[in-house]
């Protein structure tokens, strides 16, 4: 006898040979073929199973397909439950943000990711398609993408395969030329911006710089970017970057300096100081005060950041650090 039902929960070819595969090894079972556009499950049987016995047998398979007399449609109350894969992850951080992510998505009930497994597994108040979670995760910044179980990630617009040895990969560099929260907000958006780069996370304390790429990116061309960004910022492999001695200092102009030198960001307030050195709170070097009455220029800057330049005194607007006023040329007068 040859009976056919309804089958709830498909999304895929992968889906329905799963069903097929499962309602055929049934015991009593001679054939069954499933199609998926109708959703429907047509079943040959040596004698008459119950339709309880099918719906058991894919409840105990994990419940995400049902089955039921054509016709028969579930009640509003039940939900569906999908497991999908994940691709990007490398944190928990990535975890929960595209826990966050699917769960806000309308329609869905729960969303919970496994970082391990790489897979997310969705209930739904009734079926999602796989494409608009594909579209949330790619309109948020595409970091990550989701597919169904088993399938072959490819590579955006192209037919090329991802080898399994690849993926995210993510690499520490040292940072040199940082002092304050400014100078890491900086650094990380400007690394962030990298084409290339998925995620870049500064460590202030550490100066450290921990980046996640697709591909590998030459360190050459982080350090190219960060000196056109003014040349503040050095980055090297971890172990490289040079003591904080062996950084030239610029030397000031004859008349210019008073002798007394003082912490740019005021850890001990106005405490002044009588040679050169570091600030025994912060570390950084300290500033000579300058004798205004020699400087022609009206322009000041930032010490950390020298493209910074303004007309008048104040703050540097990326670092916070009280502007100085800017030393003039002396590069023809040292040629004389």
């Amino acid at each position: 006898m040859t009976h056919t039902y309804s089958i709830s929960g498909m999304t895929c070819n992968g889906c329905r040979s799963h069903v097929e595969k499962t309602l055929s090894n049934i015991e009593g079972v001679i054939s069954a073929s499933v199609n998926l556009e109708k959703k429907e499950a047509t079943i040959e049987m040596d004698k008459h199973i119950p339709l309880e016995k099918l719906q058991k047998v894919l409840k105990d398979d994990g419940g995400k397909y049902s089955i039921d007399n054509l016709g028969d449609q579930p009640h509003l109350s039940d939900t569906m439950r999908h497991s999908y894969s994940i691709s990007g992850m490398t944190c928990n951080g990535c975890r929960s943000h595209v826990e966050k992510t699917l769960s806000n998505i309308e329609g869905v009930i729960s969303a919970s990711v496994n970082l391990e497994k790489k897979e997310a597994t969705i209930e739904m108040e009734k079926l999602i398609p796989l494409e608009k979670f594909q579209k949330v995760l790619k309109d948020e910044g595409g970091k990550y993408s989701i597919h169904n179980l088993g399938e072959d990630f490819k590579l955006k617009d192209t037919d090329e395969e991802i080898p399994a040895s690849a993926g995210i990969m993510t690499h520490t560099y040292s940072i040199s030329g940082m002092t304050c929260n400014g100078c890491r907000s900086h650094v990380e958006k400007t690394l962030s911006n990298i084409e290339g780069v998925n995620n870049a996370t500064v460590n202030l304390e550490k100066k450290e710089a921990t980046i996640e790429m697709e591909n590998h990116i030459p360190l050459e061309k982080f350090q190219k970017v960060l000196k056109d960004d003014g040349g503040t910022y050095s980055i090297y492999n971890l172990g490289e970057a040079p003591a904080p001695s062996e950084i030239k200092k610029e030397k000031l102009p004859k008349g210019v300096g008073t002798g007394v030198f003082y912490c740019p960001m005021h850890c001990e307030g106005d405490k002044t100081y009588d040679k050169a050195g570091d600030c025994p709170v912060c570390g950084m070097d300290l500033v000579e005060e300058q004798n205004l009455s020699v400087i022609t220029t009206e322009q000041w800057t930032c010490p950390m950041h020298p493209e910074v330049v303004q007309d008048e005194a104040g703050s540097c607007p990326i670092c916070g650090m009280d502007l100085v006023p800017k030393q003039p040329d002396l590069s023809s007068e040292e040629k004389t």
